[in-house]
């Protein structure tokens, strides 16, 4: 393994933090040419650390939005915008998450031909972020099995199943709101409108809620009391990344259309 793609062993030890080289990087998107072509493909990297995949899909994303749509500024500004908003990434290091954003705003402007092409720049707050995406729900079945079961693993009975499926009810729906307020946000920067620290917090308060909800149920799956200093010292050591609130919307509509990340190094 090279010098340039670790940055200590010990962070090596302590985070299984590996970069990808510039050859492997290129050679795997290769694989995967005509999705990176497409400027909504919505790529995800579950482990992104500082976004070396992610930087360059959304180089390869721009180089098409320069070639369609260079001679309309209209059209230039809105799909750059749409294939920015169309990249995720996850990494459970909140360092590497906020370098990650750095570097695809950079590339964003290193891109456009005219600062002015890009009035506003997208905020990708909502696709780049940090947890653990090992740990956590990904589909509301899962969520069912843990409220079913008691801190011994056992499963309720019927009259605590009834409530089991009103609590689930309850999720979904607050899954579902979050997920149109995120449209909403998208929505709001792909039309130029202004998007205000209002909704963004609306939005951030709404995701807070609905991943406290999961989090106390996926305690349950580990017989751990959500009101035990273990529940919090879990949190804190495991940092869950709950698809099924950051997702739900793109898990609904068929899931991403590439997963990407980090071969094995070993």
């Amino acid at each position: 393994m090279s010098e340039n793609q670790v940055k200590s062993k010990q962070r090596v030890i302590d985070h299984g933090e590996v970069f990808t080289a510039e050859r492997e990087v290129n050679a795997m998107l290769d694989l995967v040419k005509q999705e990176t072509e497409h400027i909504d493909s919505r790529f995800l990297e579950p482990a992104c650390g500082d976004g070396n995949f992610l930087a360059e899909i959304l180089r390869r994303k721009l180089a098409v939005v320069k070639r369609i749509y260079r001679k309309s500024p209209i059209d230039y500004e809105k799909n750059a915008v749409l294939a920015a908003t169309s990249i995720y990434g996850v990494d459970i290091m909140e360092e590497a998450v906020e370098i990650c954003k750095l570097r695809l705003f950079l590339k964003l402007i290193a891109q456009v031909e005219k600062t002015q092409d890009v009035e506003t720049l997208p905020d990708i707050d909502f696709n780049i972020r940090s947890g653990n995406t090992l740990v956590g729900f990904t589909s509301i079945d899962e969520v069912k099995t843990a409220l079913q079961m008691n801190l011994n693993g056992q499963y309720t009975s019927l009259l605590e199943s009834e409530e089991v499926n009103s609590h689930l009810l309850r999720i979904e729906e607050e899954a579902n709101l979050a997920h149109r307020a995120y449209l909403q946000f998208q929505d709001q920067q792909l039309d130029k409108d202004i998007v205000t620290s209002q909704d963004k917090t609306a939005l951030q308060k709404k995701l807070l809620q609905l991943n406290n909800e999961l989090n106390r149920a996926l305690a349950k799956t580990y017989g751990v009391n959500e009101n035990s200093l273990e529940y919090s010292t879990r949190l804190e050591n495991h940092k869950p990344y709950n698809w099924l609130a950051h997702f739900f919307g793109i898990m609904q509509t068929g899931g991403f259309d590439v997963i990407i990340g980090n071969p094995p190094y070993v």
